[in-house]
């Protein structure tokens, strides 16, 4: 007899269900989901249907949640919510609906699951607001996806007892750098500001010094901010808001480099030649202070336009070295995305959108972004080479599999990768060959669908994308726990010996911090992409029946097609008369409506 399994269900929102155990993932029709979850544990056995393996589940042997977010309809006698997260409706007394009115976000609490033939019960517990306010889907999307963004009185009254360093104190252990002139650059609104950098030119080549905020020193190991800061474990930037890792007293004062301010460092001192290669690398612990907050338009207007600017021989000199590494990166195959990524332009108290603009990335964009990579993979190569567990951020090929279908991608629009092994010097030719037509966005957004997800590991397995063997992440730990240890990593290495045993339960421990906060990033990111979504279509309810132009940029067996507008707003194409469609086809819609609840535009050929 052959012995049921134990599996976790993922739950599609058209009602349907997967449950993948080792290689296998098994289809769960609805029929077969008896009254299980999202996320919950279930027995299952492997049946057939129509000669394919699918699962049918026995049993639910543990329920994820009992909490369940929807929209709730009324009708005359009894309400019933609608959940992503349950195949069935959920129904509700009239009693139990806290009074709240149709289409309204609800929270419920389950009372009874239900059964394969009987809707769950459940009683509401919060209201949140109506479906069509972007502000409170969000709200309750938030808490869907069990992300906390209050602080408990616990965690602030804490964080306000935490005193400023002693400076003179500090300044006997590290080295001191305040004479040198470091400057932020960063966007405007920009208030947790994680990195400095300067540049020296020498006789032989330049000094680099990428000084990063050392949280390190206000979050100790294992206390009550750790802990905190490794369940959030990273920061998460909404349309209208920043839910932080930490509290604002810590990523906007104590921690960031605010202008005119000493502050505590981790630096990295990278000295190259005059081709900018490195010659030789250092990390030590310093005090620093920023001479001056410059924003990426400021920067740009120095670099670009030649506008006078109090540090514009050392930004220029940092430009000089920043182009000769985009030379080297390129070279070696680093593949430079470039797409438009979307900056909602907020009013008033965040409320209505008043300007789609897109993010330029221009020298000092790129120049900052060079400089964060450089020190991250110097810190790298020093761990990795030095035997020192670490948390690296790997980037793994794509699967052939994934290749093949994006060359077929490829093939239709008249590029194609002729070798299909996996080079990223290979997909970096394709970028070159398409960056100065008219749809290069949209070509680079196809090679990156292709690509896996860069993830947190303790083995260092290299970034494909930027083409490194080896890499992780430094330069954020005001936003990202995985800095956070790399930090104290590297500082315990620089000062003590560290044996086997040790390493062993770092590595140990690593791997369970990398797999949590991997799933953070996804999650964080999942949240972002949506709520700007559910803006967008927020946005877009006022321009029903607007033309637009818009560019094909997804056909799935023609069943669904997936445009791009003219403003940049991604719809989906309501194909009625199931035309034929290409990628980049260039065609003229109409807005026909928007789902706001799921962050969704519609239109349809003119």
């Amino acid at each position: 007899m052959v012995k049921n399994k134990i599996g976790e269900l993922s739950l599609h929102k058209r009602g349907f269900g997967f449950i993948i155990d080792g290689d296998n993932k098994y289809f769960v029709a609805n029929k077969n989901l008896l009254s299980a979850a999202e996320g919950d544990v279930v027995e299952y056995e492997v049946v057939m249907y129509k000669g394919k393996e699918e699962a049918k589940i026995i049993k639910v042997i543990k329920r994820k949640k009992d909490e369940f977010i929807g929209r709730i309809i009324n009708s005359q006698n009894f309400s019933f919510v609608e959940t992503n997260e349950l195949a069935k409706d959920i129904y509700i007394k009239r009693k139990d609906t806290m009074k709240a009115k149709t289409n309204d976000i609800v929270r419920v609490k389950i009372k009874d699951f239900g059964s394969k033939d009987r809707k769950p019960e459940a009683i509401v517990i919060r209201i949140y607001g109506n479906a069509n306010t972007a502000t409170d889907i969000v709200n309750a999307k938030i808490d869907e996806m069990q992300i906390p963004r209050k602080f408990s009185k616990e965690i602030l009254t804490y964080t306000d007892r935490i005193s400023k360093f002693d400076l003179e104190k500090e300044l006997e252990k590290r080295v001191d750098l305040r004479k040198i002139d470091h400057i932020t650059i960063d966007s405007e609104d920009t208030k947790d500001i994680d990195d400095a950098v300067a540049v020296i030119k020498t006789d032989s080549g330049y000094k680099l010094y990428v000084s990063i905020a050392d949280v390190s020193y206000f979050v100790k190991e294992n206390d009550i901010l750790d802990n905190l800061a490794k369940d959030r474990g990273n920061s998460i930037y909404l349309y209208d808001r920043v839910i932080p890792m930490l509290p604002r007293r810590l990523t906007n004062d104590l921690c960031s480099l605010n202008e005119k301010e000493e502050k505590l460092a981790f630096t990295a001192l990278i000295e190259y030649d005059n081709n900018a290669k490195v010659i030789r690398s250092e990390f030590f612990k310093s005090v620093i202070i920023s001479k001056k907050k410059c924003s990426y338009d400021e920067v740009n207007e120095v670099l670009i336009n030649n506008k006078e600017h109090e540090f514009k021989k050392m930004l220029n000199i940092m430009d000089e070295l920043s182009k000769k590494l985009s030379i080297l990166s390129k070279k070696r195959g680093s593949i430079e995305f470039e797409f438009p990524e979307l900056k909602l332009v907020m009013g008033e108290h965040n409320k209505d959108i008043i300007e789609i603009k897109l993010r330029n990335r221009q020298e000092a964009e790129i120049l900052i972004e060079n400089f964060m990579i450089a020190a991250n993979e110097e810190v790298a190569k020093y761990l990795y080479y030095n035997n020192i567990p670490a948390i690296y951020r790997i980037h793994e090929k794509p699967t052939l599999e994934a290749m093949s279908e994006l060359n077929k991608e490829l093939k239709s629009i008249g590029l194609s990768v002729k070798d299909e092994s996996i080079l990223s010097s290979r997909l970096y030719k394709i970028v070159e060959k398409v960056n100065d037509t008219g749809y290069k966005h949209f070509i680079h957004k196809l090679i990156l669908r292709s690509m896996q997800k860069a993830i947190y590991s303790k083995d260092n397995k290299g970034h494909f994308g930027l083409a490194l063997d080896n890499y992780l992440h430094f330069t954020s730990p005001i936003r990202r726990y995985s800095d956070l240890i790399v930090h104290r990593v590297l500082d315990r290495s620089l000062n003590e010996y560290i044996d086997e045993f040790k390493k062993a339960k770092l590595e140990k421990r690593f791997n369970t911090i990398s797999n949590h906060i991997s799933n953070t990033e996804r999650r964080a990111q999942r949240l972002e992409n949506l709520a700007q979504d559910i803006k967008l279509a927020e946005y877009m309810s006022d321009y029903i029946n607007e033309k637009y132009d818009a560019t094909v940029t997804s056909v799935l067996d023609n069943s669904k097609v997936y445009i791009t507008l003219s403003n940049y707003i991604e719809a989906e194409l309501e194909n009625d008369n199931n035309l034929l469609y290409n990628l980049n086809d260039k065609i003229k819609v109409s807005i026909t409506k928007v789902d706001i609840l799921n962050g969704k535009v519609y239109a349809r050929k003119v």
